[in-house]
């Protein structure tokens, strides 16, 4: 009987900072994410190595992209799912001396193989993680096809940048065009009017 509760309790990993730091906070929050949603790993060894791994490079990867603005994604129509949101807008790289930077195709490709390579885990594929394995596979999606995005708009810069035709001339670049006019009020009606 004991021997069966004990292969139901599920394990999490856990971290230890004594003050974490912005960066370090989303780990602790990703751990009780999923103890909120009642999933772990079967062992605790499995827990403090496959999972501390998946946690570790899961905030790694949702850090990378709220530090880079992923609202940038969301303009493109890369849509982050919703499961995955309240680990953003945590980053405010409006505090940071330095301007923020903009995407890295490759860096960004890095985060999404870290994470790529636990949706075909067993472990994700089990019961407990249901929850979670469609969603963690749209995220993916996602991330993927920025960076696809990514190395097509490097690209076609490269080749408009190699052009000896410029792509829009002279004329078109510093023509205004005016769509809605400021109506100003004359200083004689102005006095009318107060």
């Amino acid at each position: 009987m004991q021997s069966a509760a004990r292969s139901n309790k599920l394990c999490v990993t856990s971290f230890s900072y004594s003050t974490p730091n912005r960066k370090l906070l989303p780990r602790l929050d990703i751990v009780k994410w999923i103890q909120y949603h009642k999933s772990g790993w079967s062992t605790q060894n499995s827990a403090d190595n496959q999972g501390k791994q998946f946690v570790v490079d899961l905030s790694e990867a949702l850090w990378y992209l709220d530090i880079h603005g992923y609202k940038k994604l969301e303009e493109r129509s890369f849509h982050i799912p919703h499961l995955f949101h309240e680990f953003l807008n945590r980053a405010n790289p409006e505090s940071y001396k330095e301007a923020r930077k903009p995407f890295d195709a490759n860096e960004l490709n890095l985060h999404c193989q870290a994470i790529a390579s636990f949706a075909t885990s067993p472990w994700m594929k089990s019961s407990n993680f249901t929850w979670l394995s469609k969603e963690f596979d749209e995220l993916i999606l996602v991330i993927s096809g920025y960076v696809d995005y990514l190395q097509k708009q490097k690209i076609i810069t490269a080749t408009n940048h190699g052009n000896e035709v410029l792509v829009r001339d002279i004329e078109q670049a510093t023509t205004i065009k005016v769509h809605k006019p400021n109506t100003w009020i004359d200083p004689k009606n102005k006095k009318k009017l107060l």
